[in-house]
This record gives C-alpha cells, structure tokens and sequence, in this order.
C-alpha cells in the first residue's frame, strides 16, 4: 500500500509538470498566431491597377519593323508621330515640314564603277550625238497605239523628267533636295550618294499610280549591290510603301499596304551588263501590281488593301532616306509618274517616246 501511494504521488506530479507546459506551449503557439494575423491585417496593399498590372508580364517595345497594322505601333490618330528626331508631321505637311525631313547622306563611296558623265581626260567634250525626233513615226509604235496617243499619255504624267537636255536639267522642277547628280546629253547620272528629292502634287493618291523610267545601270547585275531608283514612305513606317529598286540580283517592285503586308514583284538580273539601257515600269490600282522590263511585263500580284500615304509626302528618286539603300549609280532618263495604272499598251508607247539615242 505504501509502494502505491508513492507511485501515485509521482505521476500526479510528473502529470502536473508537463501539463504546464502544454500550457505555456499553446500560449506561445497562440500569440505567435495573433502576431501573424495582425500583420496581415495591417500589411500595406497595393491599388487595383497595381495589382493588375502585377499579374501580367511587362510589355516590351516591338521589334521594328512590326507587321500587322497601325494597331500594334501606337494609336492610329498619329500615324507619322515617330520621325527620329521627335517632331511630329501632320498629313498635309508643307514644303519647309517636308525639308525637315531631309538630311544629309553620309559621303563614303562604295561605287562599283563610275559613268562618265562629261569630257574626257584631256578636257575635251565628248561629240554630240543625234537626238531622237520628239514624236515617233506611226509605224515605230506598238499595235494600235499612235505618236499622238504616247504623247497623250506622257501629257497625264503629275511628275515629268525627261532628263533629255542637260540645259534644262531637272525640267523646271524644283527638288527639295538635290546632290550627287550630273546631267549630260543622254540623262541624269545619280551617283552611289545621290539624292533627289521631288514634292508630288497635293492631290495624288498612293491607291493607283505608275512610275515609268529608261535605266543605263553602272553595276552589273551580279553586282550583289542594293541601289534605290524610287521610294515614297514616311520614314520609320514599315506600313503604306511603294519602292522599286535593285537588292542584289533582283530589281524588285515592292508595295506594303495599310496593314503593312508586303506585295513583292521581282526580276532576276544576274545577266544584265553595266551601261545597257533597259526600261522599267511599274503600275498598280484595283489591287493588282504589275511589273514591265523592257516593255514586257514580268510578274503580276494582287495586294488586299488600300495604300494610304499622306499627300505632300515626297519622292526620293533616284536615291533612298539617309540608312536605306545607295543612290541608282545609274543614268536615268524619261522618268515619269502617273496618277493612275497604265496598260501595257500605254507602257509600250511611253517606253519609245521617251528611247534614249542609241538603245
């Protein structure tokens, strides 16, 4: 009896040790929970648009250049808000906004060889060559066109230079900017640095046009080098483009409509020879664009939308923006620019009026 008395007295002490400290436990326990819900209840919180803005990743600016619409480069109010220098053009840009535009074209030559545009060595002028007669007998011109139907169709030109003087040199047109250009007998030589600039009319749509031009080319066409003959863009816009140019053994005709989809029409020219005279046209309307070489034409592409470029914005002929392409390091003669597509019988017609001597 003695032996379980002293048992029980041992664990109704050792039972109240440890049951204190259960106690202190679960009071600790206890206020560790409340310390941890007062600091959620009184953590700071982030605003709504925080949070938002939290939960998804950060937007990185695009990649230029970006396909698909003025949707994914800004608001569509202000189209031609990025000019590089962080001034803004409205769409009818006048003449001293659109020279603003202008800059200087580095002076680095690259030329992969030279027209002779003046005398010789000696200083001598070179002897003159016969012109070819203004208007073309009737049996010179293509099937059911006349002397008088070509002159007519050159009369629709908004953009004439026939380049067939150098007295009258750029035909009374006064470019925004000129450089690196010489004009002789047989038309204008734009050097690897040219750069022509011409201010269009006002009124004249991107959605149909044609440009028509005969080419004497310096470089060979397994040159393998990139030279412009026509731009019209705003710079830094990959949408509302049209361009004709050389870009290694292809002489491409290329249009980006509103939605910056390309529309390419190329020709190979890997056997054209430097200083042969070849005739380019390029038309477009209706959707469809159309290539000519030489009187022919060479492709045909439909595009899907309309081409919508600010009136006033300028031409760059013979030559592309500062960064582009070289200048044409080609003679140029009977450049013209239209408002509307042509037929292939109008390009015929044009592409014997405005011949050089010779070719």
């Amino acid at each position: 009896m003695q032996l379980h008395g002293s048992g029980f007295a041992f664990l109704a002490r050792w039972s109240g040790l440890n049951g204190l400290h259960m106690q202190r436990w679960l009071l600790a326990f206890l206020a560790a929970l409340g310390c941890l819900l007062l600091w959620v209840l009184l953590r700071p919180r982030p605003s709504v648009e925080e949070a938002r803005s939290g939960a998804r990743p950060a937007a990185h600016a695009p990649t230029f250049p970006v396909r698909g619409g003025a949707s994914s480069r800004g608001s569509s109010d202000e189209p031609f808000a990025d000019l590089g220098d962080g001034r803004r053009a409205s769409a009818g840009a006048q003449v001293s906004d659109r020279r603003s535009l202008l800059r200087p074209r580095p002076d680095v030559l690259v030329p992969e060889g030279q027209i002779d545009a003046g005398g010789d060595a000696s200083g001598k002028p070179k002897p003159e060559l016969a012109t070819r007669p203004n208007v073309l007998p009737g049996h010179s011109m293509p099937l059911g066109v006349s002397a008088a139907g070509a002159e007519s169709v050159a009369g629709e030109a908004v953009l004439a230079l026939p380049f067939d003087d150098p007295q009258k040199a750029s035909a009374g047109v006064q470019p925004l900017a000129e450089k690196d250009v010489v004009y002789d007998e047989f038309g204008a030589v734009f050097g690897p640095n040219a750069l022509f600039v011409a201010p269009p009319p006002d009124d004249v749509s991107a959605n149909a046009g044609a440009v028509v031009f005969w080419l004497q080319p310096a470089w060979a066409g397994n040159s393998g080098s990139n030279n412009a003959y026509f731009i019209w863009r705003m710079p830094h816009m990959f949408e509302n483009r049209i361009s004709i140019f050389k870009n290694g053994p292809f002489l491409r005709f290329l249009l980006a409509d509103s939605l910056g989809r390309e529309t390419d029409v190329s020709v190979g020219v890997m056997s054209w020879k430097a200083d042969e005279w070849h005739h380019v046209a390029a038309s477009w309307g209706d959707f469809v664009a159309t290539f000519y070489i030489d009187g022919r034409p060479v492709g045909s592409r439909e595009y899907a939308n309309d081409i919508i470029i600010a009136p006033g914005t300028p031409w760059y002929i013979g030559s592309d923006y500062p960064g582009g392409a070289q200048g044409a390091n080609s003679r140029i003669r009977g450049f013209h620019v239209f408002s509307r597509a042509l037929q292939p019988e109008e390009v015929l017609a044009l592409m014997e009026e405005t011949r050089p001597p010779g070719a």
